[in-house]
């Protein structure tokens, strides 16, 4: 598939001699995959959604679905990487100019809203490739078919790869069109131990097992809390976290750490772990000392201010 940059002058090729005449004897095979090979450029005001093209349901392409608005960003920011499908539309056997898209329509729809906001020029250059109209029913089907999403892991990774080459995470954000609680907790799991993470690929971890396991950086607790809960019984996510934070202070139960406050704590030097994936971003610290040290500092000013009244 052809990858297009924003600032690319693609090079426009004679129409008449890629598209056979409908009329014509059908393409032998060598003529179809000629066909096939040509890509083109054209403007997203020449396009139009075919009513060939077999993806009916596209009822979530709407500004505000969160996947809508991801696809969207992700063309802001990069451009059309996987070309649009679409045969010359014609009118009374002559080529009206504009093109049918059998396969890409929901990229084209977030090419128009991202041309809308300012994010692609008016006249971007939209890649498809060039079918004809009796071949559009089985290409949109074949496109539309054998796909498969990627494996959360393959994100988590990517983000994670992107972040190593120094993108900061507000632009890795922006890029997939998410927010950046979303990016940190990918983040979060792709640091989980590489041994775990090849599980969780392999589809023989669950992401709530994951998320419990990214409670701590710590590769090698992380690989105890897995053996040691495997050899009892099958693994659940409190247990995990159980395992994980027994030895810990939690900000959000702990009445002492709850009565300094993990913003005091955080403020004196203290070293919090947080638990990105509950609601309430719980925090985990096992200085106990430096917490109780704090504790008796705030108790202090209290009382030296009840003392003066």
């Amino acid at each position: 598939m052809s990858a297009v940059l924003k600032n690319s002058t693609p090079v426009q090729t004679p129409i008449v001699a890629a598209i056979p005449h409908l009329s014509a004897v059908p393409a032998s095979a060598p003529e179809v995959v000629t066909i096939h090979s040509t890509i083109r450029y054209a403007t997203y005001a020449e396009f139009f959604r075919s009513k060939l093209n077999v993806r009916r349901n596209n009822g979530s392409d709407v500004e505000g679905n969160s996947d809508f608005e991801e696809l969207v960003a992700l063309i802001g920011a990069n451009g059309v990487l996987q070309n649009l499908i679409a045969y010359e539309d014609l009118i009374k056997d002559v080529l009206s100019g504009r093109k049918a898209v059998v396969a890409g329509g929901r990229r084209l729809a977030a090419v128009g809203v991202a041309i809308a906001r300012g994010l692609l020029p008016d006249d971007y250059m939209i890649p498809y490739l060039v079918v004809t109209e009796d071949e559009a029913v089985q290409v949109s089907l074949a496109e539309n078919s054998g796909r498969k999403d990627m494996h959360p892991a393959d994100v988590a990774d990517a983000m994670l790869e992107l972040h190593k080459r120094g993108v900061s995470v507000a632009d890795i954000a922006l890029s997939f069109g998410v927010e950046e609680i979303a990016v940190r907790r990918r983040l979060k799991l792709a640091n989980v131990s590489p041994n775990l993470f090849a599980l969780y690929r392999e589809d023989k971890l669950s992401l709530d097992c994951m998320q419990a396991f990214a409670l701590t950086d710590d590769h090698e607790k992380q690989e105890m809390a897995f053996k040691a809960l495997t050899k009892i019984y099958r693994l659940y996510p409190h247990d995990i976290r159980r395992m994980l934070t027994e030895t810990k202070i939690s900000f959000v139960h702990h009445p002492v750490a709850r009565y300094v406050t993990v913003e005091t704590f955080e403020k004196a030097g203290g070293m919090v772990e947080r638990d990105l994936f509950a609601n309430n971003a719980e925090g985990f610290t096992d200085d106990a000392a430096l917490v109780e040290k704090l504790a008796h500092e705030k108790l202090k000013r209290k009382a030296e201010k009840v003392k003066q009244e």
